[in-house]
This record gives C-alpha cells, sequence and structure tokens, in this order.
C-alpha cells in the first residue's frame, strides 16, 4: 500500500457522522412512543402471568381429580376383595326367607 491508500483508510477510520440534532417535537414523540411501549409490555406481561395462573389451577385441578380416581379405584378394589364370596346377596336371601314362610304356611 502506498502512502494515498494509507491515508485514505485512516480518514474513513476516523470519520464520524455527526449525530442529527432532533427538534423538540421529535424528541417528545419519540417520548410518547417510549411511555406507550412501556404501558403495552406491562399489559402484555400481565396476560402472561394470568395465563400461567390459570395453567397452573388447571394442572393443579386434574391432579387432584386423577388423585380422587385413584382413591375411588382403591376403594372400590377394597370393597370388593372385602365381601365375602360364598354369601348370598340380600335379595338372594329374601327370596329364601319367603319360599321358606309360604311353604309353611301351606303346610
Amino acid at each position: 500500500m502506498d502512502n494515498q491508500e494509507k491515508d485514505f483508510l485512516d480518514d474513513v477510520d476516523t470519520y464520524i457522522k455527526p449525530k442529527k440534532q432532533l427538534s423538540e417535537q421529535k424528541l417528545q414523540h419519540l417520548q410518547n412512543i417510549r411511555v406507550k411501549a412501556l404501558e403495552k409490555k406491562k399489559q402484555m406481561k400481565e396476560i402472561t402471568e394470568k395465563a400461567n395462573k390459570l395453567k397452573e389451577l388447571e394442572s393443579l385441578k386434574e391432579a387432584k381429580k386423577i388423585q380422587k380416581e385413584q382413591l375411588a379405584k382403591k376403594y372400590d378394589e377394597m370393597i370388593e376383595n372385602a365381601k365375602p364370596k360364598n354369601r348370598r346377596s340380600k335379595t338372594n336371601s329374601r327370596r329364601s326367607k319367603t319360599r321358606s314362610k309360604t311353604k309353611s304356611r301351606r303346610s
């Protein structure tokens, strides 16, 4: 590289574009946009938090429902296992009693 190219590259590297001077109206407009954006962000955050809470509540309700179903199954199994298998049901025993009464009356 020769000296002219170096000088040109140095000028390009060191050149910084001056910042635009914004008018008071533009600054105020930008500030209004920032305020609205922050409000919108706050609203979106609240909506997200509410949705997350609802999901959490639904999952807790679902877990409780599953627990109740399991408990009901265990209870049914316990009742089924506790029933003696040789005994007649109540309706059958009532029928046999009435049959015996009618037999005794006929005799």
